[in-house]
């Protein structure tokens, strides 16, 4: 995990904080795929909501994906993200 960096108003967290968004990325790769997390941010927006931000590397290529949680950890939105390689943002229906 890389925690080399935290932002004002956000926190790092483990992969077992942010299980339910590790999870439903595990949930949306094949048996083929390499995962390797690289680093969670949570961001507690409101009282009983919070955001995660993931990123993550898929067989070398860098991904994020966020949710919204509630306090008791139910994914309640959540967006998959891949960054391809001229730095663009394509979307992933999951």
């Amino acid at each position: 995990m890389n925690a080399e960096k935290i932002y004002f108003e956000n926190q790092f967290c483990n992969e077992t904080e942010c299980l339910p968004l590790a999870d439903a990325i595990r949930a949306s790769l094949s048996i083929a795929d390499y995962y390797q997390p690289e680093c969670f941010v949570l961001k507690v927006k409101k009282w009983g909501e919070y955001h995660v931000k993931a990123y993550y590397r898929v067989n070398g290529l860098l991904y994020y994906a966020t949710a919204k949680m509630d306090r008791s950890g139910n994914i309640t939105e959540k967006r998959l993200n891949v960054q391809n390689l001229n730095g663009t943002v394509l979307k992933i229906a999951v």
